[in-house]
């Protein structure tokens, strides 16, 4: 009885999609549908392109209500990565989506221009174009008439070219974005303009809002999020959720999806490079009985900051070869004032042998040039490990990770321990007050601290400051990040010049 049951519910969606294409335009979501999308939300507003600053390519499989013949099946591709220092993104989005007869293959190429105010606001502009191919693959249909004129063809297939717009606003943890996939609204005609056969790309207008509540030092984070869409028909749904993350390692997440049903999603990273996410969608509407859920995997690749690398590993080369030609300096002049040294040690022994010079002995002499050797020897013995200490820290793949060169114009000191040529941000404000509050907490856990203020972006930063020891100032600043890690994870290394 389930069987039959089963059959006529599919027979009669069946008939309902077919006579829906014959009679009118449809109307209703035509974007795939995916539930992990706040993990990559470039895939529908490409303002988002590129907005993490990393490269990051993404791949998607989605299975929609597993046994239900002919249920939605989605496949798609997504790479996003920033340009022009983070000022603009590009990226590539290709997807294959099949219902039952109906398939429907896209590929999209999008641009986004990034305003960045400073480190805790933006605004972003994004625009993407590409094409759309729509098929009706009538081998699949079984009818009474095989001579039907929509029959004899087999496969319908019809291309249009589609754009999308959208606009996405940031600051201090709260975002909100606005975007309009299928903006051209283009028509598709399988047969000709006498035929009412047809499908009609329709306007669709979505809505995002998150807001990014971190928790004990940054360890943990809460995420509360929604999803509004909209089409031209007024069709409408919305999604509420939110994503509880550790870390930026593991991170579960929880979504109501209006008259639709709930998603459970989970996910980690499997290298610092590679992450890997799964959701679970739960149907709570009539749909539910004839079908066991919809699952999702994502599959993600990040290939790290390059841009900003290689900026801040060209900085720490000119620093460090910089250091390098001030020690070669250091050696030359050095050596210039031994060989001074002895020339007048020579002299003095010169004049001792011919007895003009009172009152030093020649016991006296080499001892005053012993001193003077084993001072020679130091100094250059001293500037030697300095060398190598400076090319270990290059060779140390995390020291040019989270460290920039800072213009020393830029930098006002207001109060705390001296500056010196690096210190270690350990906090950033815009409100001066909140930087007194962390000054004092760090104070009194035994930290020499400071705070500047970034002249150049607006913002207070409290700094735990070198040692007075210039040459291993650095070297220490990178081990005490290393060694306070869960305390000092998101710290960054200045160095001033």
């Amino acid at each position: 009885m389930t069987m039959n049951i089963n059959n006529i519910i599919k027979k009669l969606l069946f008939i309902t999609i077919v006579y829906g294409l014959w009679t009118m335009d449809l109307k209703a979501q035509q974007i795939p549908l995916y539930s992990q999308y706040f993990y990559n939300q470039f895939l529908y507003n490409p303002a988002q392109t590129g907005l993490s600053g990393s490269p990051q390519l993404f791949f998607i499989y989605r299975k929609q209500w597993v046994g239900f013949n002919g249920s939605p099946e989605t496949r798609a591709l997504s790479y996003d990565m920033s340009i022009a220092n983070n000022k603009a993104g590009v990226g590539v989005y290709l997807f294959s989506d099949v219902t039952n007869i109906f398939k429907k293959n896209g590929g999209y190429f999008s641009y986004a221009y990034h305003i960045n105010f400073n480190d805790e606001h933006r605004l972003s502009l994004g625009l993407s174009g590409g094409i759309q191919e729509n098929s009706i693959d009538f081998n699949k249909v079984v009818v009474k008439n095989p001579g039907d004129v929509l029959i004899t063809n087999n496969n319908q297939r019809a291309v249009t070219g589609d754009a999308a717009a959208g606009i996405n606003y940031y600051i201090k943890g709260f975002n909100v974005g606005i975007s309009a996939p299928q903006l051209v609204s283009g028509r598709l005609r399988y047969i000709n303009d006498d035929q009412k056969m047809g499908y009609r790309l329709s306007r669709h207008y979505l809505a995002t809002l998150s807001y990014n509540l971190k928790l004990a030092q940054g360890k943990f984070s809460i995420q509360p999020l929604a999803m509004f869409r909209t089409t031209e028909a007024f069709a409408f749904q919305f999604d509420a959720g939110a994503n509880f993350n550790y870390k930026d390692f593991v991170w579960l997440g929880a979504m109501y999806r209006y008259d639709a049903g709930l998603t459970a999603a989970a996910g980690f990273k499997v290298h610092k490079l590679v992450s890997v996410g799964y959701s679970y969608d739960f149907p709570l509407n009539n749909i539910a009985d004839y079908t066991s859920g919809s699952h999702e995997i994502m599959l993600g690749f990040t290939f790290g900051k390059k841009g900003k690398k290689d900026k801040e590993a060209s900085a720490i080369d000119s620093l460090i070869a910089n250091k390098l030609a001030q020690q070669d300096s250091l050696l030359n002049a050095l050596t210039a004032k031994t060989d001074s040294l002895q020339a007048e040690v020579d002299s003095l022994k010169n004049l001792a042998a011919s007895g003009k010079l009172g009152g030093m002995s020649q016991e006296q002499m080499d001892s005053l040039m012993n001193s003077i050797n084993n001072a020679q020897k130091q100094m250059v013995d001293s500037l030697k490990q300095y060398e190598q200490k400076i090319l270990q820290l290059r060779n140390n793949e995390s020291s040019s990770e989270r460290t920039k060169i800072i213009p020393r114009e830029d930098i006002e000191y207001i109060e705390g321990a001296p500056i010196g040529d690096y210190y270690m941000v350990v906090g950033s404000f815009k409100i001066k007050d909140n930087s007194y509050k962390l000054k004092k907490q760090l104070d009194e856990s035994g930290y020499s601290t400071g705070i500047v203020y970034n002249k150049k972006r607006n913002w207070f930063y409290v700094y735990i400051a070198q040692t007075d020891n210039d040459k291993k100032g650095l070297e220490e600043l990178y081990n005490l990040r290393e060694q306070k890690k869960d305390e000092f994870s998101d710290a960054w290394i200045y160095i001033l010049r």
